[in-house]
């Protein structure tokens, strides 16, 4: 978690939150899709250092296989998804269930969802995350997710409430496998990002993404595989009319077949994989302005790995 910020720092973070759950619920749709189209382009021109992570993601994964020109036209449009995802944030804040009803549009490949437990979702850094699970709820099938905590209190306190006013429940991070384990066994469901840094001291394994190592979290498959729950695969992505398209892009049945001890890290190349195919399948969606190949396994050549990457430390493991 970053530093707590000053008393002054943090009253100016609560009043600008405060202010922005206010004002930009009260914009008509067509005027929330323009303004963060402006200010996607305005932190575009100004953000180099996310620039270059961004560039060097991108020439790890695809190479050769897309132009420089290619490349520059997929971080333009992560900014300006990632405009549109952050002040959506606030806007469905203001009659949420309304406003779901709306303008997320649930494809029929996501009925797997609508049903009775336990499942795992597993989804990413990718399309709208938070919108996906308030989504899920307000149709009815609540869920719980795992949050962070923001380094401001009462702005963290503002964004939790947010989060569960559709029906979702947010467990902290501090002892959240307790809460989840608690969910899925009173056949409840829980969504969980699958690309993050979760480094082996904190549950993590090293594991091939992109056909590189990094550290990735092992509790969704030790979760799925305990509980013999189905895991599915969905995503929430923004639409050029302002509206969502929610869908489910494969499942997973463990309720058989499967070894809940032997079989994690199987499980988690296979959930791996899907996250993969996802983000070559839609790349302007994904966050690739996040350092996911930080961490260097002992032994790997950092050559294979962009120039941010250090090797992990002897603490970390």
């Amino acid at each position: 978690m970053a530093r707590k910020p000053k008393p002054i720092q943090q009253a100016i973070q609560t009043a600008a939150a405060r202010l922005a759950f206010w004002f930009i619920p009260l914009l008509p749709r067509w005027a929330l899709l323009l303004l963060a189209r402006g200010l996607s382009r305005f932190v575009y021109l100004v953000s180099g250092k996310l620039r270059r992570v961004g560039h060097a993601n991108l020439q790890l994964v695809f190479g050769d296989k897309k132009s420089e020109k290619e490349r520059r036209e997929i971080l333009r449009d992560v900014f300006q998804h990632f405009g549109i995802v952050v002040l959506d944030i606030f806007w469905f804040s203001r009659k949420p269930f309304e406003r779901i009803e709306r303008w997320v549009k649930f494809d029929p490949s996501a009925e797997v969802l609508f049903t009775e437990g336990p499942w795992v979702g597993i989804t990413g850094h990718f399309g709208n995350w938070e919108l996906l699970g308030q989504s899920i709820a307000a149709k009815g099938y609540p869920l719980a997710s795992v949050a962070a905590p923001l380094s401001n209190p009462k702005v963290d306190e503002l964004f939790i409430k947010l989060r569960q006013q559709t029906g979702q429940e947010i467990l902290p991070q501090q002892g959240a496998m307790r809460g989840m384990v608690k969910c899925l066994r009173n056949k409840g469901r829980i969504a969980l990002l699958l690309d993050q840094n979760t480094l082996p001291r904190n549950g993590g394994i090293f594991h091939e993404f992109f056909d590189r190592q990094v550290p990735i979290s092992s509790a969704p498959a030790a979760l799925a595989l305990k509980n013999k729950a189905k895991v599915h695969f969905g995503f929430c992505l923004p639409q050029k009319d302002g509206t969502y398209h929610a869908y489910v892009r494969s499942s997973l049945d463990l309720s058989s077949g499967f070894d809940p001890r032997e079989d994690i890290t199987k499980v988690t190349r296979l959930m791996t994989e899907a996250m993969e195919f996802e983000i070559r399948e839609n790349p302007g969606y994904w966050l690739w302005l996040y350092k996911r190949f930080k961490y260097l396994n002992v032994g790997e050549d950092p050559t294979r790995y962009p120039d941010y990457a250090r090797e992990i430390k002897p603490r970390e493991l």
